[in-house]
Protein backbone atom coordinates (compact mmCIF):
# COMPACT_ATOMS: atom_id res chain seq x y z
CA UNK A 1 0.00 0.00 0.00
CA UNK A 2 1.46 3.36 -1.05
CA UNK A 3 1.74 6.56 0.92
CA UNK A 4 -1.63 8.29 1.44
CA UNK A 5 -1.80 12.05 1.64
CA UNK A 6 -4.65 13.47 3.72
CA UNK A 7 -6.26 16.85 3.10
CA UNK A 8 -6.33 18.20 6.65
CA UNK A 9 -8.07 21.45 5.71
CA UNK A 10 -11.08 19.56 4.36
CA UNK A 11 -11.14 17.27 7.41
CA UNK A 12 -11.07 20.29 9.74
CA UNK A 13 -14.07 21.76 7.92
CA UNK A 14 -16.04 18.53 8.26
CA UNK A 15 -15.75 18.08 12.04
CA UNK A 16 -17.26 20.73 14.37
CA UNK A 17 -14.65 22.03 16.80
CA UNK A 18 -17.12 21.70 19.69
CA UNK A 19 -17.59 17.99 18.95
CA UNK A 20 -13.84 17.40 18.73
CA UNK A 21 -13.24 19.15 22.08
CA UNK A 22 -16.05 17.15 23.67
CA UNK A 23 -15.00 13.75 22.32
CA UNK A 24 -11.23 13.90 22.75
CA UNK A 25 -10.75 16.30 25.66
CA UNK A 26 -14.01 15.93 27.59
CA UNK A 27 -14.74 19.67 27.34
CA UNK A 28 -18.40 20.51 27.91
CA UNK A 29 -18.80 23.36 25.45
CA UNK A 30 -22.58 23.47 25.10
CA UNK A 31 -23.42 26.77 23.42
CA UNK A 32 -20.85 28.73 25.42
CA UNK A 33 -18.56 31.17 23.67
CA UNK A 34 -15.75 30.99 26.25
CA UNK A 35 -14.20 27.91 27.86
CA UNK A 36 -11.08 27.13 29.86
CA UNK A 37 -8.07 26.71 27.61
CA UNK A 38 -7.79 23.04 26.56
CA UNK A 39 -3.99 23.20 26.33
CA UNK A 40 -2.35 20.84 28.86
CA UNK A 41 0.46 23.38 29.27
CA UNK A 42 -1.92 26.14 30.40
CA UNK A 43 -3.48 25.95 33.88
CA UNK A 44 -6.41 28.20 33.01
CA UNK A 45 -8.26 29.37 36.13
CA UNK A 46 -10.87 31.40 34.25
CA UNK A 47 -12.31 30.80 30.77
CA UNK A 48 -9.88 32.56 28.44
CA UNK A 49 -10.39 30.53 25.25
CA UNK A 50 -13.04 31.54 22.71
CA UNK A 51 -14.81 29.21 20.30
CA UNK A 52 -15.37 30.56 16.78
CA UNK A 53 -17.96 28.38 15.06
CA UNK A 54 -17.67 30.23 11.73
CA UNK A 55 -13.92 29.53 11.50
CA UNK A 56 -14.24 26.21 13.38
CA UNK A 57 -11.38 26.97 15.78
CA UNK A 58 -10.79 27.53 19.50
CA UNK A 59 -8.34 30.31 20.42
CA UNK A 60 -6.93 31.11 23.84
CA UNK A 61 -6.34 34.81 24.43
CA UNK A 62 -4.11 34.13 27.42
CA UNK A 63 -1.47 31.71 26.07
CA UNK A 64 -2.17 32.26 22.36
CA UNK A 65 -2.87 28.60 21.53
CA UNK A 66 -5.15 27.93 18.54
CA UNK A 67 -6.96 24.62 18.20
CA UNK A 68 -8.46 23.08 15.08
CA UNK A 69 -10.14 19.64 15.21
CA UNK A 70 -6.86 18.05 14.07
CA UNK A 71 -4.85 19.97 16.68
CA UNK A 72 -7.30 18.79 19.34
CA UNK A 73 -6.70 15.15 18.39
CA UNK A 74 -2.92 15.54 18.22
CA UNK A 75 -2.86 17.27 21.62
CA UNK A 76 -5.21 14.80 23.32
CA UNK A 77 -3.66 11.64 21.88
CA UNK A 78 -0.08 12.83 21.57
CA UNK A 79 -0.10 11.54 17.99
CA UNK A 80 1.07 12.81 14.62
CA UNK A 81 -0.80 14.44 11.75
CA UNK A 82 -1.63 11.29 9.77
CA UNK A 83 -2.92 9.40 12.82
CA UNK A 84 -5.06 12.40 13.78
CA UNK A 85 -6.56 12.54 10.27
CA UNK A 86 -7.36 8.84 10.41
CA UNK A 87 -8.91 9.19 13.89
CA UNK A 88 -11.27 11.98 12.79
CA UNK A 89 -12.27 10.06 9.65
CA UNK A 90 -13.03 6.92 11.68
CA UNK A 91 -14.61 8.53 14.73
CA UNK A 92 -16.84 10.93 12.81
CA UNK A 93 -17.85 8.46 10.07
CA UNK A 94 -16.35 10.53 7.25
CA UNK A 95 -15.78 9.02 3.82
CA UNK A 96 -11.99 8.69 3.73
CA UNK A 97 -11.94 8.71 -0.08
CA UNK A 98 -13.00 12.36 -0.02
CA UNK A 99 -9.95 13.37 2.01
CA UNK A 100 -7.23 11.25 0.40
CA UNK A 101 -5.15 12.27 -2.58
CA UNK A 102 -6.31 9.33 -4.71
CA UNK A 103 -10.02 10.01 -4.33
CA UNK A 104 -10.52 13.65 -3.46
CA UNK A 105 -13.72 15.08 -4.96
CA UNK A 106 -14.20 18.22 -2.90
CA UNK A 107 -17.22 16.87 -1.01
CA UNK A 108 -17.51 16.16 2.69
CA UNK A 109 -17.61 12.49 3.51
CA UNK A 110 -20.65 12.95 5.73
CA UNK A 111 -22.61 14.18 2.71
CA UNK A 112 -21.37 11.31 0.56
CA UNK A 113 -22.56 8.23 2.43
CA UNK A 114 -21.40 8.60 6.03
CA UNK A 115 -23.18 8.99 9.32
CA UNK A 116 -25.65 11.89 8.95
CA UNK A 117 -25.46 13.49 12.43
CA UNK A 118 -22.83 15.20 14.55
CA UNK A 119 -22.16 14.44 18.22
CA UNK A 120 -24.11 17.55 19.26
CA UNK A 121 -27.11 16.54 17.16
CA UNK A 122 -27.08 13.07 18.71
CA UNK A 123 -27.11 14.60 22.18
CA UNK A 124 -30.08 16.75 21.15
CA UNK A 125 -32.13 13.61 20.56
CA UNK A 126 -30.87 11.85 23.68
CA UNK A 127 -28.14 9.66 22.19
CA UNK A 128 -24.57 9.87 23.49
CA UNK A 129 -21.41 7.98 22.60
CA UNK A 130 -21.96 7.95 18.85
CA UNK A 131 -18.26 7.69 18.19
CA UNK A 132 -16.22 4.58 18.83
CA UNK A 133 -15.10 4.27 22.46
CA UNK A 134 -11.49 3.14 22.32
CA UNK A 135 -9.67 1.74 25.36
CA UNK A 136 -5.93 1.74 25.99
CA UNK A 137 -5.56 -1.71 24.45
CA UNK A 138 -7.30 -0.57 21.25
CA UNK A 139 -10.60 -2.36 21.90
CA UNK A 140 -13.86 -0.67 20.95
CA UNK A 141 -17.27 -0.87 22.59
CA UNK A 142 -20.25 -1.05 20.19
CA UNK A 143 -21.89 2.28 19.41
CA UNK A 144 -24.60 3.57 17.12
CA UNK A 145 -21.86 4.34 14.60
CA UNK A 146 -20.93 0.64 14.56
CA UNK A 147 -24.60 -0.22 14.06
CA UNK A 148 -24.78 2.27 11.20
CA UNK A 149 -21.94 0.48 9.44
CA UNK A 150 -23.06 -3.09 10.19
CA UNK A 151 -26.88 -2.98 10.52
CA UNK A 152 -28.16 0.16 8.80
CA UNK A 153 -31.84 -0.73 9.28
CA UNK A 154 -31.49 -1.08 13.06
CA UNK A 155 -29.56 2.20 13.31
CA UNK A 156 -32.18 4.05 11.25
CA UNK A 157 -34.99 2.68 13.42
CA UNK A 158 -33.13 3.77 16.56
CA UNK A 159 -32.54 7.28 15.18
CA UNK A 160 -36.15 7.55 14.03
CA UNK A 161 -37.45 6.45 17.43
CA UNK A 162 -35.27 8.79 19.46
CA UNK A 163 -35.88 11.67 17.09
CA UNK A 164 -39.67 11.14 17.22
CA UNK A 165 -39.60 11.02 21.01
CA UNK A 166 -37.45 14.14 21.21
CA UNK A 167 -39.71 15.94 18.75
CA UNK A 168 -42.78 15.26 20.91
CA UNK A 169 -40.96 16.48 24.04
CA UNK A 170 -39.73 19.61 22.27
CA UNK A 171 -43.22 20.40 20.97
CA UNK A 172 -44.72 19.92 24.45
CA UNK A 173 -42.05 22.16 26.00
CA UNK A 174 -42.56 24.92 23.41
CA UNK A 175 -46.34 24.76 23.93
CA UNK A 176 -45.96 24.94 27.72
CA UNK A 177 -43.57 27.92 27.49
CA UNK A 178 -45.91 29.71 25.11
CA UNK A 179 -48.87 29.09 27.40
CA UNK A 180 -46.92 30.34 30.43
CA UNK A 181 -46.01 33.58 28.69
CA UNK A 182 -49.56 34.11 27.41
CA UNK A 183 -51.02 33.54 30.89
CA UNK A 184 -48.56 35.96 32.48
CA UNK A 185 -49.32 38.64 29.92
CA UNK A 186 -53.06 38.17 30.35
CA UNK A 187 -52.73 38.44 34.14
CA UNK A 188 -52.53 42.24 34.14
CA UNK A 189 -52.90 43.48 30.60
CA UNK A 190 -50.77 45.45 28.19
CA UNK A 191 -50.85 48.73 30.18
CA UNK A 192 -49.37 47.02 33.27
CA UNK A 193 -46.44 45.55 31.36
CA UNK A 194 -45.75 48.83 29.53
CA UNK A 195 -45.60 50.60 32.89
CA UNK A 196 -43.42 47.86 34.39
CA UNK A 197 -41.00 48.05 31.45
CA UNK A 198 -40.63 51.83 31.81
CA UNK A 199 -39.95 51.53 35.56
CA UNK A 200 -37.40 48.79 34.97
CA UNK A 201 -35.65 50.74 32.19
CA UNK A 202 -35.48 53.85 34.40
CA UNK A 203 -34.08 51.81 37.33
CA UNK A 204 -31.56 50.10 35.05
CA UNK A 205 -30.40 53.46 33.66
CA UNK A 206 -29.87 54.84 37.17
CA UNK A 207 -28.11 51.63 38.23
CA UNK A 208 -25.72 51.87 35.26
CA UNK A 209 -25.03 55.51 36.10
CA UNK A 210 -24.35 54.50 39.74
CA UNK A 211 -21.90 51.79 38.70
CA UNK A 212 -20.14 54.16 36.27
CA UNK A 213 -19.70 56.81 38.96
CA UNK A 214 -18.59 54.24 41.53
CA UNK A 215 -16.12 52.78 39.03
CA UNK A 216 -14.65 56.26 38.48
CA UNK A 217 -14.23 56.87 42.24
CA UNK A 218 -12.66 53.48 42.88
CA UNK A 219 -10.40 53.91 39.83
CA UNK A 220 -9.27 57.29 41.13
CA UNK A 221 -8.42 55.72 44.49
CA UNK A 222 -6.48 52.84 42.86
CA UNK A 223 -4.32 55.37 41.02
CA UNK A 224 -3.57 57.29 44.22
CA UNK A 225 -0.58 56.49 46.50
CA UNK A 226 -2.94 54.97 49.09
CA UNK A 227 -4.55 52.75 46.46
CA UNK A 228 -1.23 51.59 45.06
CA UNK A 229 -0.05 50.80 48.58
CA UNK A 230 -3.07 48.52 49.12
CA UNK A 231 -2.89 46.78 45.76
CA UNK A 232 -2.72 43.23 47.24
CA UNK A 233 -5.91 43.74 49.24
CA UNK A 234 -7.66 45.18 46.17
CA UNK A 235 -6.61 42.16 44.08
CA UNK A 236 -7.99 39.80 46.76
CA UNK A 237 -11.34 41.60 46.72
CA UNK A 238 -11.50 41.43 42.92
CA UNK A 239 -10.84 37.70 42.92
CA UNK A 240 -13.46 37.01 45.59
CA UNK A 241 -16.23 39.13 44.01
CA UNK A 242 -18.95 37.53 41.91
CA UNK A 243 -19.75 40.70 39.93
CA UNK A 244 -18.24 44.08 39.14
CA UNK A 245 -20.85 45.92 41.21
CA UNK A 246 -20.12 43.81 44.32
CA UNK A 247 -16.39 44.28 43.75
CA UNK A 248 -16.66 48.07 43.50
CA UNK A 249 -18.89 48.31 46.57
CA UNK A 250 -16.58 46.08 48.64
CA UNK A 251 -13.55 48.18 47.69
CA UNK A 252 -15.45 51.37 48.53
CA UNK A 253 -16.51 49.98 51.95
CA UNK A 254 -13.03 48.60 52.70
CA UNK A 255 -11.22 51.88 52.04
CA UNK A 256 -13.93 54.39 52.98
CA UNK A 257 -14.53 55.69 49.47
CA UNK A 258 -17.63 57.89 49.23
CA UNK A 259 -20.31 56.13 47.19
CA UNK A 260 -22.83 57.92 44.91
CA UNK A 261 -26.51 57.90 45.90
CA UNK A 262 -28.53 54.93 44.68
CA UNK A 263 -32.08 55.05 43.35
CA UNK A 264 -34.73 53.57 45.63
CA UNK A 265 -37.97 52.00 44.46
CA UNK A 266 -41.26 51.74 46.26
CA UNK A 267 -42.69 48.32 47.07
CA UNK A 268 -45.09 48.56 44.14
CA UNK A 269 -42.33 49.62 41.75
CA UNK A 270 -40.16 46.71 42.92
CA UNK A 271 -43.05 44.31 42.28
CA UNK A 272 -43.44 45.67 38.76
CA UNK A 273 -39.72 45.26 38.09
CA UNK A 274 -39.85 41.67 39.28
CA UNK A 275 -42.95 40.99 37.16
CA UNK A 276 -41.28 42.45 34.09
CA UNK A 277 -38.16 40.33 34.64
CA UNK A 278 -40.33 37.22 35.02
CA UNK A 279 -42.03 38.04 31.71
CA UNK A 280 -38.61 38.52 30.07
CA UNK A 281 -37.53 35.16 31.49
CA UNK A 282 -40.66 33.50 30.13
CA UNK A 283 -39.97 35.02 26.70
CA UNK A 284 -36.38 33.70 26.80
CA UNK A 285 -37.63 30.24 27.80
CA UNK A 286 -40.03 30.30 24.85
CA UNK A 287 -37.25 31.36 22.48
CA UNK A 288 -34.96 28.57 23.70
CA UNK A 289 -37.76 26.02 23.43
CA UNK A 290 -38.54 27.18 19.89
CA UNK A 291 -34.85 26.95 18.93
CA UNK A 292 -34.71 23.45 20.39
CA UNK A 293 -37.81 22.41 18.45
CA UNK A 294 -36.31 23.76 15.22
CA UNK A 295 -33.06 21.85 15.87
CA UNK A 296 -34.96 18.57 16.33
CA UNK A 297 -36.90 19.23 13.12
CA UNK A 298 -33.65 19.85 11.23
CA UNK A 299 -32.20 16.62 12.65
CA UNK A 300 -35.31 14.73 11.60
CA UNK A 301 -34.93 16.10 8.08
CA UNK A 302 -31.25 15.06 7.93
CA UNK A 303 -32.18 11.51 8.97
CA UNK A 304 -34.94 11.42 6.33
CA UNK A 305 -32.55 12.60 3.61
CA UNK A 306 -29.94 10.01 4.63
CA UNK A 307 -32.55 7.23 4.34
CA UNK A 308 -33.71 8.55 0.97
CA UNK A 309 -30.13 8.60 -0.38
CA UNK A 310 -29.60 5.03 0.78
CA UNK A 311 -32.78 3.86 -0.97
CA UNK A 312 -31.74 5.64 -4.19
CA UNK A 313 -28.31 3.98 -3.96
CA UNK A 314 -29.86 0.54 -3.48
CA UNK A 315 -32.11 1.06 -6.53
CA UNK A 316 -29.12 1.99 -8.69
CA UNK A 317 -27.22 -1.08 -7.48
CA UNK A 318 -30.07 -3.38 -8.49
Amino acid sequence: MGFIRYYGGEINKSVPIRDALSLYMGVRCGNRKYIRCPSPDHDDKRPSAAIYDNNNICKCYSCGAVFTPLKVVMTAKGCGYREACRALIDDFALDGRCFEEQGRNGKKGREENGFPLTVSELRDIGLCGAMSSRTDDGACSPTILDAWKEDRTYAEELLDGKCGESLKNAEALAEACGRQMTDMYAMHGEAYWDSAEKIYDAWKGCRNAYITELRNRVGSFERSPDGRANVDRIVDIKRASASEEKMLERIADEFGIEKPQRITLSQKQQEKCVSFLLLCGAAEDLARASDGLNRIREISEKIRKAKTKEKEYDCLQH
